[in-house]
């Protein structure tokens, strides 16, 4: 039977590391997922555990995954949160500099197209004001009522969040049809885009910069940072983690894959927490479907 060691992250780990230790990469909290593991508490964990496969039964966004790929460790992260396992899958990737380039790429081509329909629409909205106003004079020198005022064209950040959705999806469809720029992760096809959607319009709520704009700076970002974890990665034949979609009580498929030499997880916090509505919130705006939608906050237990 292997040696197992499980550690429970809190705050007084946290407290004994200190908040000043420097990050080593961007993605961790790339997406800011509820009570997610600490990239230094990680760090600092994992060094005291022996080495072989980890297992994170509540992986939550993936930050014992990041760290494990780092330090060239095998890593199994389990949650029964879709979502959870959706950013774990897109902040623990290492994909090659050609995917990244294919990336940045679509969007500035969404970025551009929702531009483009914004400048279209002004000069639309300009075009109706203008001959509205024409035919409100000729009324006035007939001495007839003035014709009803077209309504004026609904505008703002909102719709060109949903422009942006709409091109990224069948940005996402294209490059489905790309080799290139197919990257699998044991058996998931990831969905870089829309991820970066997501951050994107977490990031709009205390960033004003114009939503195309904001996209084409995420996907950058996010760019350079898979590129500092494929530098930061000891192996580049080390597999990504396997990402499970289970109850953490009923653990089969991770027994099944060989032994386990060590655990390392922050368990959920469901009294302090409300991951069902942000997991519901976030397939709202992205149209993610959930296998387990219906499932209570309780039986969830996603971190």
């Amino acid at each position: 039977m292997p040696l197992v060691f499980a550690f429970h992250y809190s705050a007084c780990v946290w407290s004994l590391i200190g908040s000043n230790a420097a990050a080593r990469h961007p993605l961790g909290g790339f997406y800011k997922y509820p009570a997610a593991l600490r990239p230094q508490a990680a760090r600092e964990l994992l060094s005291l555990l022996p080495p072989g496969r980890l297992l994170d039964p509540f992986c939550g966004s993936g930050g014992s995954l990041l760290e494990a790929r780092i330090s060239g460790r095998r890593a199994i992260g389990n949650d029964s949160s879709p979502l959870a396992l959706f950013v774990a899958l897109h902040q623990t990737l290492r994909p090659q500099a050609e995917w990244a380039e294919g990336l940045r790429r679509a969007a500035r081509e969404v970025a551009d197209k929702v531009r483009a329909q914004r400048k279209a629409a002004h000069l639309a909205a300009a075009v109706a004001a203008a001959k509205a106003a024409e035919a409100a004079a000729d009324a006035a020198a007939k001495g007839k009522p003035a014709p009803p005022t077209p309504k004026r064209a609904r505008s703002g950040r909102h719709l060109q969040w949903q422009a942006l959705a709409t091109h990224v999806r069948e940005a996402e469809a294209r490059m489905a049809q790309d080799d290139s720029l197919i990257v699998w992760s044991q058996g998931q096809k990831p969905t870089p885009l829309w991820f970066c959607l997501a951050v994107a319009i977490q990031r709009a709520a205390h960033d004003k910069t114009e939503p195309p704009t904001l996209l084409v700076e995420t996907v950058d970002e996010y760019c350079n940072g898979t590129e500092i974890l494929e530098s930061l990665a000891p192996s580049s034949t080390l597999p990504p983690p396997l990402l499970i979609h289970s109850d953490a009580r009923t653990l089969e498929r991770a027994r099944a894959g060989g032994s386990i030499d060590a655990i390392l997880t922050s368990p959920p916090y469901p009294g302090v927490y409300d991951y069902l509505s942000l997991a519901r919130e976030e397939r709202t705006r992205l149209a993610m479907r959930s296998r387990s939608g219906g499932r209570s906050r309780k039986a969830r237990g996603a971190r």
